[in-house]
Parts: C-alpha cells; sequence; structure tokens
C-alpha cells in the first residue's frame, strides 16, 4: 500500500500538481475580482505549480538600493530570506526599491502571511547597486550567489543600442558579465521602463537575461499609469516577459514609493482602483507596484527555484531551459513585428530536476589548512568562491583559501565555475565530495526527510570565536536554533536527508562531529558516529581532533536510489568519428550496441546483450553477431539462438565524464576512449527511475518491437533533435545499420529527417580515420511519432522501400532509463 500511494503522489507531480497556499494573498480562492489584490504573476507563470516540485534553498543575491524595512515576509534566519551576514551595509535611504524586488523574489511564502516570492525558501543577500555597482556584482559572486537579480538603475537605453560586443560600453561595465559568466552565475535584470523600441545594456548581452513586462491580461506591459513610467522596453535581444504592471509585493507599512501617488505604488495601494491605499487594513505592509524591476526578479527566482532542483545546471543550461520552456507567445506592441513568451515556471524546473521526485547530488567538501576549517556544500558556486579564497562573511576581514579534499565525484570532475585573472586566463578546480543529499523536500521513499542547514558563525571576537569563517550544521528548527543562541547564522539549506528516527535501504548514517580547539564542524558517512578526523576513501586525512559525534540522519548513497545516474545514450570518440555505441543501463545490466564497420567497410553492428556490474564497477559481458530477415519482412519473424554468434567479449569501465571501451572480436582486440557524444546545446540527463515513464517527453532510450526480436532503434534526444540509430538487417540477412543524424521536431511532437548508410575504416583499424563525405549515402528518410512516453510509431524508408513499425522501449531490468534535456 506505501508503494501504490507513492506512485499517486509521484503521478499528481508528474500531472502538474497546486501546491496549497497558506498566504492570504498570493493565489487564493476564490481570487479577487481585481489583479491588484493577489499575485496573478504567480499564478500565469505556473509558480504555484513549480512550488509543489520545490519550494527552493539555493542562495541567490539582490543587487538592488534602500535597506530592508520589517515585514513578516521578509526576515532572516529560518524566519525568512535576508542573509545580512552574507549582504553589503545597504543605503538607509527612503526608496526602498529592494525592499519590493525582494519580495517578488523570496518573500517567505507558505507561512500565513502575506505573499509568496517566486522562490519562496531561497537564501537572499542584499548588494548595494547604487552606490557600489560593480562592487556589488562582483560580490555577489564571492559569498557564493548562484543568480544576481539587477533590477535597480539597470541602464535605461539612453543612447542607441550600447553593448559591450559594439565596444560602446566601458570595459569595467563589461568584465563583470564575463566574470559571472566564467564563476557560472545566471544574472538577469530588466528591460526598463520608457516603452522604448530599444534595449540597453546590460540587458541586451547574450549571457544576460533580460526580462520585458506582462500586464494582468497576459498583454504585452504597454499602458502605465503616469508619463514617467508608460510601459516595457523591447527589442529583438529580448526574449522573456514577466509581470511588470500591478505587481502585488512588499512595502513598509504607510509607505508611498517616491511620495508620488500617481505611480500608483504604495502600501496597500491597489494600483488598478486609482491613486491611494484601498486595499484592506489586513494588507497592511502589501501593495501593488509597477515596471520591469518586477519582471526580473521573477526569473532570478525561477533560476533559484531550477538551481535548487539540480545544482549541477550550468548557467547556459538553466537559461537554454528557460527558454525552451518559454511556449505561450504574447505579440510585442503594435508595429513592432516582435513575439515574446511567457516563462512555464512548472516546466523549467521539472526539466531541471529531471525524472521523479527527486534527485541526489554530491555535497562538496573543501578543507582550508591554515585554519582548519571545513566547508561542506552542495552550491558549486559556493566552492568555487572557497576554492578562490574569496568566501567572505560580514565582519570578518580575514578569508580562508580552501582546497577539495574527499573523493572524486562521477560525471563532474571539475566545477564548472573557474577563476580567471583576465579573460582565456584561467584556474579551474577539482571536484570532491564524501557524501550526497537530496535537493527537494518531497521523499522517494515515503520516509521522512530533513533540511541539512549550514550556519555560519558570525561573532568576530571573543573566546570562541574564529578569526576566519567558522560552519556548523543542523538536520532541526531545534539544533538550528540553539546553534544560533551560540552565535550561528543560518547560510542556506544544502540539501535534504532522511530523518534519525528512519534508515532507509540504501543510506548511511550522516554524522557530525566538532573540534574545539579548531572551532570547526565536519560532515561524513559512516555505519556508526564514532570518527575523529574526516577521512577519504584513500585514507588521507585533514588532522584535527574531532568529539561530540551526533547522528543528523541518514544520507542517500548516489548510486543506489532512484534517480541515480544513468549511462543511457550514444558514445563515441570525438576523433574517430564514424563509429559509436549506444548504451542502454537498467540497474546492473547494460545494453550496449557497437555501430562500425569489417575489413571490407560494410556495416557491422554488433551486441553486448547483458553487461553485468562487476565488483570493480565495470559492465562486462559476451559480444554477439546476429543476423536475422531483411528490415522489410512483415510479419518479421524473431531470431532464434541459430541466429546469433558469440564473437568475443566486451568491458566498459566508467570514469568521470568518459569510459574505456575493451572488447575483441575473433581475436582482434579493441581499446577506446569513450565520452557521451553531443550534438545540442548538452547530453540529456538520465537518471535511474521506477514506474510509468508515459509523461516524459524526452525518449532517449533503446526501442523495439516486442515481437520481432532481433533488431531495434537506439534513440538519443537532445532538446528538439534526434539521432536515431537504426540496426536491423538487409536484404541478404546480414547487419545493416542506417542513422537518422539530425531528426527535428515537427509541429505535432515528431520527429523526422533524412537517414543514411555510411561506410568507413574496419573497426581495429590503427589509427582509425574520420569517415568523409564520401562514407555517407542519403538512402531515405525516418519519422518517429509518439502516443506518450512509452509506446511509438517508426516509419522510414530505404532505397524507395517503405517500414511502418509500432515500437515501445525495451525493458529488462528495474531501474529503467528516464531522461531529460
Amino acid at each position: 500500500m506505501r508503494r501504490r500511494l507513492l506512485f499517486l503522489a509521484f503521478a499528481a507531480l508528474q500531472a502538474g500538481a497546486v501546491l496549497a497556499q497558506s498566504d492570504p494573498f498570493a493565489v487564493p480562492l476564490p481570487r479577487p475580482a481585481s489583479p491588484g489584490a493577489y499575485q496573478w504573476g504567480m499564478e500565469m507563470l505556473r509558480f504555484d505549480r513549480a512550488w509543489a516540485i520545490t519550494r527552493g534553498r539555493a542562495h541567490v543575491s539582490l543587487a538592488d538600493q534602500g535597506f530592508i524595512r520589517p515585514n513578516p515576509d521578509l526576515g532572516s534566519g529560518l524566519e525568512g530570506p535576508l542573509r545580512p551576514h552574507l549582504s553589503m551595509p545597504m543605503n538607509p535611504i527612503e526608496r526602498y526599491h529592494g525592499h519590493m524586488t525582494l519580495g517578488v523574489l523570496a518573500a517567505r511564502g507558505n507561512n500565513g502571511a502575506g505573499i509568496s516570492g517566486a522562490c519562496p525558501n531561497c537564501s537572499v543577500s542584499m548588494q548595494d547597486a547604487e552606490r557600489f555597482r560593480l562592487q556589488s556584482f562582483y560580490d555577489a559572486v564571492a559569498v557564493g550567489a548562484v543568480a544576481i537579480n539587477y533590477s535597480a538603475g539597470a541602464a535605461s537605453p539612453d543612447v542607441v543600442n550600447p553593448s559591450c560586443g559594439r565596444g560602446t560600453v566601458p570595459a569595467e561595465n563589461c568584465r563583470w558579465i564575463d566574470v559571472a559568466e566564467e564563476r557560472d552565475v545566471v544574472f538577469v535584470t530588466i528591460a526598463g521602463n520608457n516603452f522604448a523600441n530599444r534595449i540597453g545594456h546590460p540587458a541586451n548581452e547574450p549571457t544576460v537575461i533580460g526580462v520585458a513586462g506582462l500586464q494582468p491580461d497576459g498583454q504585452f506591459w504597454t499602458q502605465g499609469y503616469h508619463s514617467s513610467n508608460p510601459g516595457s522596453n523591447y527589442g529583438p535581444e529580448v526574449r522573456l516577459v514577466a509581470p511588470s504592471r500591478d505587481v502585488l509585493t512588499t512595502h513598509p507599512v504607510g509607505a508611498v514609493y517616491f511620495d508620488f501617488p500617481p505611480q500608483r505604488c504604495g502600501d496597500r495601494f491597489d494600483s488598478t482602483l486609482g491613486e491611494t491605499a484601498s486595499l484592506p487594513a489586513s494588507y497592511a505592509g502589501f501593495g501593488d507596484c509597477t515596471g520591469t524591476s518586477f519582471a526580473a526578479p521573477h526569473i532570478t527566482g525561477l533560476v533559484g527555484l531550477m538551481r535548487s532542483a539540480n545544482p549541477l545546471l550550468t548557467a547556459a543550461e538553466t537559461r537554454a531551459i528557460i527558454n525552451e520552456t518559454a511556449t505561450r507567445p504574447v505579440a510585442g506592441p503594435a508595429g513592432s513585428g516582435l513575439t515574446f513568451y511567457i516563462p512555464d515556471a512548472e516546466a523549467a524546473v521539472r526539466r531541471a530536476l529531471g525524472p521523479g521526485v527527486n534527485r541526489v547530488t554530491p555535497v562538496f567538501s573543501l578543507f582550508a589548512s591554515a585554519s582548519g576549517h571545513h566547508l561542506f556544500t552542495s552550491s558549486p558556486q559556493a566552492a568555487v568562491s572557497a576554492l578562490a579564497g574569496e568566501l567572505r562573511i560580514e565582519g570578518l576581514a580575514a578569508r580562508d583559501t580552501y582546497a577539495s579534499f574527499g573523493d572524486p565525484v562521477a560525471g563532474y570532475p571539475q566545477f564548472k565555475g573557474r577563476v580567471c585573472s583576465a579573460p582565456g586566463v584561467c584556474t579551474s578546480f577539482n571536484a570532491r565530495s564524501g557524501f550526497s543529499v537530496f535537493t527537494t523536500e518531497h521523499s522517494p521513499t515515503g520516509a521522512p526527510l530533513v533540511p541539512l542547514y549550514r550556519m555560519s558563525q558570525s561573532c568576530t571576537a571573543g573566546a570562541g570565536c574564529a578569526t576566519t569563517r567558522a560552519f556548523a550544521y543542523a538536520t532541526s528548527d531545534a539544533d538550528a536554533r540553539a546553534l544560533q543562541a551560540r552565535g550561528y547564522v543560518l547560510d542556506m539549506i544544502e540539501g535534504y536527508v532522511y530523518a534519525p528516527g528512519s534508515a532507509p535501504a540504501g543510506t548511511r548514517a550522516l554524522c557530525l562531529a566538532f573540534d574545539a580547539a579548531r572551532i570547526d564542524h565536519i560532515l561524513y558517512t559512516a555505519a556508526q558516529c564514532d570518527r575523529t578526523q574526516l577521512r577519504n576513501t584513500g585514507g588521507e586525512s585533514t588532522g584535527g581532533a574531532y568529539a561530540n559525534n551526533v547522528l543528523l540522519g541518514f544520507a542517500p548513497d548516489a548510486t543506489a536510489v532512484e534517480g541515480a545516474a544513468n549511462q543511457t545514450g550514444m558514445w563515441w570518440n570525438a576523433a574517430e568519428s564514424g563509429w559509436g555505441i549506444n548504451f542502454a543501463h537498467q540497474g546492473d545490466v547494460i545494453f550496449g550496441t557497437l555501430f562500425t564497420y569489417d575489413a571490407a567497410r560494410k556495416p557491422l553492428w554488433l551486441i553486448l546483450s547483458e553487461g553485468r556490474k562487476q565488483p570493480s564497477g565495470a559492465f562486462v559481458g559476451t559480444l554477439y553477431r546476429t543476423t536475422g530477415s531483411r528490415f522489410d519482412a512483415n510479419p518479421f519473424p524473431p531470431i532464434t539462438p541459430g541466429n546469433v554468434t558469440p564473437v568475443g567479449q566486451m568491458r566498459i569501465t566508467f570514469a568521470g565524464t568518459g569510459a574505456t571501451l575493451e572488447y575483441d572480436v575473433n581475436g582482434a582486440p579493441v581499446t577506446k576512449a569513450i565520452e557521451k557524444q553531443v550534438f545540442g546545446l548538452r547530453a540529456a540527463d538520465c537518471t535511474a527511475a521506477t514506474g510509468s515513464r508515459a509523461a516524459l517527453t524526452n525518449y532517449q532510450d533503446i526501442w523495439w518491437n516486442a515481437g520481432e526480436s532481433g533488431w531495434g532503434i537506439n534513440l538519443t534526444q537532445q532538446g528538439d533533435t534526434m539521432f536515431a540509430s537504426l540496426f536491423t538487417y538487409g536484404l541478404d540477412g546480414s547487419g545493416l545499420w542506417l542513422v537518422m543524424t539530425s531528426g527535428k521536431r515537427q509541429p505535432d511532437g515528431a520527429f523526422s529527417g533524412d537517414l543514411y548508410r555510411t561506410t568507413g575504416p574496419a573497426f581495429n583499424a590503427q589509427p582509425f580515420t574520420p569517415i568523409g563525405a564520401a562514407d555517407v549515402t542519403r538512402v531515405g528518410t525516418m519519422r518517429l511519432a509518439f502516443t506518450n512516453g512509452e509506446t511509438g510509431t517508426l516509419q522510414y524508408s530505404v532505397d524507395g522501400i517503405s517500414v511502418t513499425k509500432a515500437i515501445t522501449r525495451q525493458v529488462f531490468g528495474t531501474q529503467l532509463p528516464a531522461c531529460s534535456g
């Protein structure tokens, strides 16, 4: 029954559940008649559905102006998003712009008060962009933010299209854009409020997300309330629109922004009704405002949700997912000829998370030998800042420089963020980890999950105070509050682990120990909590004398839980174009299909039908060659043992993002270094899953017709492009393989493209010369249409002969590949 309930919960999430809200002005039922009285934008952008996947936990930065006044949704620590110890001192001016944008970005939702921010459980540091604009961006990177929101003071297009690419922007104003990209930080800003057909710097830079305005009626924002704020700027450099008019957010009680009622921006203002406070007294601390300043934090909040669900997403991948899932068009202003798109927060967060209700991510382990301090974080951006010696805390000038310590991270050997002294002069860092955590709040087994809080010591002088930033960790609110009483403040939630009272299969105890002399905590996983030092699997130690071991919970084994990495996909050697191997990975078994050539340069395909995982981690099995009926046989008779001939052995050893392929064919040995083939933005992200895959829209897998054993097709999908490898038989019954190298998604959802036959050097040629245009022959076309994520129809033609087959995913194990991207 428990498993049935879990399946139903997963199905509800897949179907697009809406998280029930306790915030009275967020997305209430019934909806108020006036859009100015609730957060219409959170519903239009489907944040209410995204929150059912995760409410976020990442650290984002708000480069803005003005300090934050008291508000029940804008507290600090466990009570709200603000992290003053990671912030710059803000200018106490009367203009409270940052107070409003913070509400849209990360107002603490589901607390029974007010509204909800786009990323309601995110941590937010404030950087003073009014007095120290450029320094605020560098500071946001230094404190480890995964995204920077820049709404206040973002440049208006006072001159025609200033940009870094045209050399019309000062070099120092361009360098910080490079730094954000080098450090793998997403930068979001506004289009501007001049209602001009022009997008200025920085919104027009290719690695910056510029956001234009949207009205409550779903139209482009063209109707301001005052000539100083007439509508959103627009231009081809911007793709996304987000709420900008009549946006309900946080205000200081009794305040009117700029003391200028005609802009209809103030506490208890319903801007649709006029220039006075017209909302009920219960709205005190909340009211409307208008401007693209509020469009940007919707998108920054979305980035926060996505990089909470999957911290390993790169900045480029995050931007691509947001753009790819934003499919609802909005016409630009009359005569502009432009079309913009409304982001879909639910689709973007689901794409980021991948299949299932949760995913596992490494917690990076770092050590500063000078101070003896350790840092454990799931945030690559925070880790790189620590490795660069930049990770700071307000009040302490000294900063530790850390080094990675622990074990290599499978599939993630180095951090994507780099530290560059100049463009192209960069240092990369190895990633090391000791354990993993879940990224979202939802348990994949039903056993309760608890947050893993990371906290920093905030005292700067006196007994027990470290001279550089020291960290502590907790998995209960009570323990976090006890740490607060000892001078620690909350940084962020690093992830989720099983509660101490439960120990599901595939987990290890997560332990905490303390060294009083170092003023330092360590985290580790073990059978029992009794260690005095932190060690990696090689036996190396960071020293110290740790005691007071405490059980915090149980951490998932990334290789044993649903959501573990799955190697399904197409692999190759990039220097030897023309051959490849497809893996279908299900639990401890890999089905491999090798596409290569015989000594006569004819197509040759061989199969590893049951590559079993060995204690070493390698997959090993017998390699076979088959014969069968011609591809167009109807019906196609299944092959028999008489059609199958063993020709050798195959061994695949995965390491990081690559693998070593070893095999022999009739005594001829071959060894190749291989990696996933990337022909789109990135390779699909595949994880192990159980249950139905009908809701999936990435079809990467091995497919077949179960009644026609002996042939099949491997699909590798990257975004809207499909690479298909068909393995079947020629007119003489010998092996034949054909490829659709660039099947494009059609308006009806099908994929279609040209079909090719190739020739090339023998499989054991040394060196293997890449094939050229003369080796490729177009033989027909192919079309793949899918009823759902588990069934489809294959249509193709070869030299004028047409074939149509019903196909399904081939299942031979229990943990099945589920891919996204």
